[in-house]
């Protein structure tokens, strides 16, 4: 079953349209950069931290999962500050 191609779909409150970018939607409907961007920055680095100093003391074993907690929280802050970087062009 396949599912059905729309060509000219805009969504509602954000303007945007299938050719337009996700960047470059109307900004009147974007939130304001939340304080737990920093917060969600600061995790990573400590998880980025916590895996360079006791890769030798826990083991190899546990880093990939380290990695795997770091990379998520610079993943979402990394979204939220694309989101919200001031719009050029245009």
């Amino acid at each position: 079953m396949r599912a059905p191609y729309f060509s000219s779909v805009t969504a509602a409150k954000t303007a945007i349209s299938s050719e337009d970018s996700l960047l470059s939607c109307d900004r009147a409907y974007v939130t304001p950069l939340s304080s737990l961007v920093w917060v969600e920055i600061a995790l990573g680095v400590y998880a980025l931290v916590t895996g360079v100093v006791l890769a030798s003391y826990i083991g190899w074993g546990m880093i990939p999962w380290i990695i795997l907690y770091m990379l998520g929280f610079f993943y979402i802050a990394g979204l939220n500050l694309i989101q919200h970087r001031p719009q050029t062009g245009d």
